[in-house]
């Protein structure tokens, strides 16, 4: 018996070793085979005693010869003078060029995204003989300052990388006061990382018998009740590693320090207290937790915003969506795992110990219960968070993030998950303000009822909106063109580069993202029974087809659960369009059109009634990289930046194969005899790279006003019809209005709720999480103290919530035409 218990001992000892060696033979696999991100920036620069400045302006020009001192070169950098640079017009090149004249690379900027007195950092790569002379240009390109645009110069000495300097052809003593970044291996990192690796690996060949003698001392009890107690701080560091946070700069606020550590050790006592186990417990702790912040990294790079609570709710619809990205190793993410094991290992190759005894266990059940209930109080029970003063920055909850740190934020962020609740709110609240508005009835439909094609297409966006972005032709000409019959304008929407399914809710339900935490799905979190809609509206109407169109997974976001709840009969998803075409991997706008053209023509073939689609398309969804797929690109951007970024380039191409699909869509209803109605609009912007918007702003995303930020949330739409209906420019309209507007538009049954938006509509058009504006165009922080139509936002809230949450008190015939009943509605 001793020896097969001696020899279970063996084998499970093996078997550990077993698995950490090979755990460090396939980290040295990945270290080797990714070992370029070992690369490691380096600056080459001369100090000098004194520098000057000198004017620069309209078409000026310095050559400055220097000699490479590194073979990879990243960036060169210059420092600039530019006062009341908001002002300033033009912009500046730098070209570099080798000892043939040849130019090797280019980077220019806007005057305005120029840095007064900073170094201005033109992302230059190329590649270099180290210790031959090359030169590159500064060139001003129509650079005018009421205040003057400087260049700093400096003494050139001997033996200097700098060599000659000409301006405008006239040769000075001075140089360019620049810097020049090389990237070459980090050789200190890859010392520290081959030392510690080697360490783990001495650690798994140290004999049993050397483990075993350690196990009954009472330094292996001290050494697990260490690691136990350290488990936390390692779990804060390596997520806040992830985070890309400094600790030492989350402890210059000591408060927001201990908040975040007190929801680690919160965690660990109540491991602890399940498993009675120091070290399963810590192990439990930071492998968890390591996960936890390197899964927020990969979403944050992918998306630009970290891990949220609410997106665990909608985790298929992740695991869709990240089959179209490619995850790659990084430094970070390669240190991070080393580190992790050089915790992991040690903690279990040491010998186990035994856990609490029945009473000193139940008095640690007193401590974690006071540990934890505390963690609740102060996060979910109490006002403590705001009396600091800490705010979740809604639009980049990732600045916050770095400021305050993962565990506080995102635990922040769980308790604003509950749909807040109206002060003082009842159900007679609601049914006071519905009170004011009649609904229409049921009604059969008649031949004047036009068909109505409602599009959201994926990423659809005009870039040029935000500032002035130029190409070498019109992305989309026959949209801009649209003018008779027709009324379009910018739709504002509650979400960035991803989130469809709020701007399809929105303007389904008419209902707002505004008064629901940010970034949730109401799809995947409260949607549990048939909710009033656009769809029930059409349906009362006496509309045929009723059909739920979208061309992927119909797991996507809940879909093909909720659109029954929403009152559509048919869900048209991914299986149906086999053999069609595809643009990179998505089935093409052309395709789905197609689809489109077809349901239509066979809903006609058996009914006379009005056709009614909803259509969610599919072709520009991210990411927009080559690893997607290519496609040709006929236009180019004429800023030269943004031309070299492969995404933004395959995006704006995108967009124009979309308005080319959408003439096609239009052309043939053109021709159809019924009256026929096309709504169209996006649902956000793409996620491209942030320096894509700041190149496009010409300053730092976190630099926008209320009013810049407002049109990163917004998009194109057009109400288009065959027949004749007014013509209209729409400065700014609210997804949550647009079905309702549409009605109005037509003249079709409206519901009270309808009506009740529409006169909403008259005094704040844009009601968003982002923004609000009002009918005078001025633009509202959702957190303006000074915000004047707070009475009228907060009967909006009431009545949302009665439709939304409070079903068995909903005022039914506010929100569906009178005549019609949704109590038998099932989502089964």
């Amino acid at each position: 018996m001793k020896s097969q218990v001696s020899n279970t001992k063996i084998s499970w000892h093996i078997i550990k070793r077993s698995f950490f060696f090979l755990l460090l033979l396939v980290y040295a696999f990945l270290a080797v085979t990714h070992s370029s991100v070992f690369y490691h920036d380096f600056a080459v620069k001369e100090s000098a005693e004194y520098t000057t400045r000198v004017v620069l302006g309209q078409t000026d020009e310095l050559k400055q010869e220097f000699v490479a001192k590194g073979s990879h070169l990243s960036a060169i950098s210059v420092r600039f003078r530019n006062p009341a640079r908001k002002l300033t017009t033009g912009e500046v090149v730098l070209e570099l060029y080798n000892p043939e004249d040849e130019l090797i690379g280019t980077y220019s900027f806007p005057t305005k995204a120029v840095q007064h007195s900073k170094r201005t950092v033109f992302p230059i790569e190329a590649e270099l003989t180290k210790g031959e002379t090359y030169y590159y240009k500064v060139i001003c390109k129509d650079v005018v300052n009421k205040n003057c645009f400087y260049i700093k110069l400096a003494p050139s000495a001997e033996n200097s990388i700098f060599k000659t300097l000409t301006w405008n052809d006239y040769e000075t003593s001075m140089r360019i006061d620049g810097k020049f970044y090389y990237q070459r291996y980090d050789w200190k990192l890859i010392i520290v990382a081959s030392c510690l690796w080697l360490f783990l690996l001495g650690l798994i060949l140290i004999p049993e018998k050397t483990w075993d003698s350690f196990k009954d001392t009472k330094w292996n009890r001290r050494l697990g009740q260490f690691l136990f107690i350290l488990s936390p701080f390692v779990s804060f560091w390596l997520v806040e590693r992830f985070n890309e946070t400094p600790i030492t700069s989350l402890m210059k606020v000591p408060v927001y320090f201990g908040l975040n550590l007190l929801v680690y050790f919160s965690i660990l006592m109540l491991l602890y207290l399940i498993t009675n186990r120091t070290r399963i417990s810590a192990l439990i702790l930071i492998i968890s937790t390591f996960l936890l912040g390197c899964t927020s990294y990969f979403i944050d790079l992918f998306r630009g915003s970290p891990l949220l609570p609410n997106d665990f709710a909608s985790i298929g619809t992740a695991f869709n969506v990240a089959s179209n990205y490619t995850l790659t190793m990084d430094l970070l993410t390669l240190c991070n795992i080393l580190l992790l094991m050089a915790f992991c290992i040690p903690v279990c190759l040491l010998p186990g110990s035994k856990g609490l005894s029945l009473k000193p266990r139940l008095a640690f059940l007193l401590g974690t219960c006071l540990c934890v209930g505390s963690t609740y109080y102060i996060y979910f029970g109490s006002t403590t968070i705001k009396d600091l003063g800490m705010t979740i920055n809604v639009w980049q909850p990732q600045k916050s993030y770095h400021e305050n740190g993962f565990a506080l934020c995102f635990t922040v962020h769980a308790s604003y998950s509950i749909p807040s609740k109206p002060d003082g709110y009842k159900a007679a609240m609601a049914e006071e303000i519905a009170s004011r508005y009649q609904s229409d009835s049921v009604t059969e439909a008649t031949k004047e009822q036009p068909n109505v094609i409602c599009i959201m297409n994926e990423s659809f966006t005009d870039l040029t909106f935000l500032n002035n972005v130029e190409t070498s032709e019109d992305i989309m000409p026959f949209i801009h063109n649209m003018s008779e019959n027709t009324i379009k304008g910018h739709l504002y929407v509650s979400v960035f580069g991803g989130n469809t399914a709020d701007t399809e809710f929105e303007f389904l339900t008419g209902n707002s993202m505004a008064f629901l935490p940010y970034r949730s799905i109401p799809y995947n979190y409260y949607i549990k029974s048939a909710l009033p809609s656009l769809t029930y509206t059409m349906e009362g109407a006496g509309y045929a087809g009723n059909i739920a169109m979208h061309p992927y997974k119909p797991g996507g976001w809940k879909r093909d659960t909720i659109y029954p709840l929403l009152g559509f009969q048919n869900f048209i998803s991914e299986s149906a369009f086999k053999g069609s075409e595809y643009l990179r991997r998505f089935v093409s706008d052309d395709a789905n059109y197609d689809k489109i053209i077809e349901e239509y023509e066979t809903s006609k073939a058996s009914s006379s009634d009005p056709f009614y689609l909803f259509n969610v398309t599919i072709q520009n969804h991210g990411s927009y990289g080559y690893q997607s797929g290519t496609m040709d690109e006929p236009i180019d951007f004429k800023d030269t930046v943004l031309n070299n970024d492969s995404s933004a380039h395959q995006f704006i191409n995108l967009i124009h194969r979309s308005d080319e699909a959408v003439e096609r869509l239009v052309t043939y209803f053109e021709n159809v005899e019924e009256p026929t109605v096309i709504c169209f609009w996006g649902d956000h912007l793409p996620k491209l790279a942030d320096s894509i918007y700041e190149r496009i702003y010409g300053k730092s995303l976190d630099s926008l006003s209320i009013e810049q930020t407002s049109r990163m949330y917004s998009t194109p739409f057009f109400i288009w019809a065959n027949y004749d209906i007014p013509e209209e420019e729409i400065d700014g309209i609210s997804a949550n209005y647009l079905s309702s507007y549409l009605l109005k538009t037509l003249g079709l049954p409206m519901t009270g709720y309808n009506k009740y938006l529409m006169d909403l509509y008259e005094k704040l058009p844009v009601v968003s999480q982002i923004c609000y504006k009002d009918s005078e165009g001025n633009t509202y922080d959702p957190e303006d103290e000074n915000f004047p139509y707070e009475e009228e936002l907060e009967e909006y809230h009431v009545l949302q919530y009665n439709n939304m949450f409070d079903t068995s008190n909903r005022v039914e015939d506010f929100f569906t035409l009178n005549g019609m009943d949704l109590s038998g509605v099932s989502g089964e």
